[in-house]
């Protein structure tokens, strides 16, 4: 299908091997292509991800514009994976389990939106900020689980005076100490108040909420479709 614009293969339980790299090089007019829940089955996810990289690199598609991959339990994101497509403007990794973004920042320069909610971002690491700082402005979604205590005044301080992060100002503390601060907008919580008398990471805890959040969510979007 040289013609083929639109490709949506989601909710699928896609496992790739050697030999499927050269998937993708039959379509090589492609502007959108969404991979949403398509990695379910539990294998080395390391290997899936450098063969889909491999795919990339090989389909030679210069004209994508949209690529898909939320909702797929990632926990990191291939250094190279925006430089396969130079026409590149949204990258959605809603809904996995990155607790940073680290990735070419060259590759990243015109690409207007990236998508980066409802991960695992407590905080906000400095080598994300730093990248950040070097995109367009209001390229990142960041919709998470902030935790805002003594120990979070840098990254706050940074998200406040960013112009990287699109709707900062409806961000908010999703754990803080003290408890009083629990939902205020990070934008707005004073940052001499916060302390760290209040026990955040409660890892086991967060684990499980984490998980059974996506659970919930990955039935519930079965359900719809």
């Amino acid at each position: 299908m040289p013609n083929l614009q639109v490709l949506d293969i989601s909710n699928n339980e896609i496992v790739f091997r050697p030999r499927d790299v050269d998937f993708l090089k039959h379509t090589p007019h492609l502007t959108q292509l969404y991979m949403r829940r398509a990695f379910t089955v539990t294998i080395n996810r390391t290997q899936q991800f450098e063969l889909m990289l491999e795919m990339f690199r090989q389909a030679k598609l210069e004209y994508l514009q949209v690529l898909d991959l939320s909702y797929n339990f990632i926990h990191n994101v291939p250094f190279e994976i925006a430089c396969p497509f130079p026409s590149l403007h949204t990258l959605d990794l809603r809904q996995n389990f990155l607790k940073n973004f680290i990735v070419n920042e060259t590759c990243i320069k015109e690409v207007n939106t990236i998508n980066l909610s409802r991960n695992q971002f407590y905080v906000i690491p400095k080598d994300f900020r730093a990248l950040a700082d070097k995109a367009q402005p209001e390229t990142f979604l960041l919709r998470n689980q902030f935790y805002c205590d003594c120990n979070s005044k840098e990254f706050i301080t940074w998200l406040r005076s960013t112009k990287s992060v699109r709707e900062k100002n409806s961000l908010v503390c999703d754990r803080a100490s003290p408890k009083m601060y629990v939902g205020a907008r990070i934008a707005e919580v004073p940052l001499n108040k916060l302390t760290c008398d209040e026990p955040l990471f409660t890892s086991m805890s967060s684990f499980k909420f984490n998980f059974y959040s996506m659970i919930i969510a990955f039935i519930v979007s079965k359900m719809m479709f």
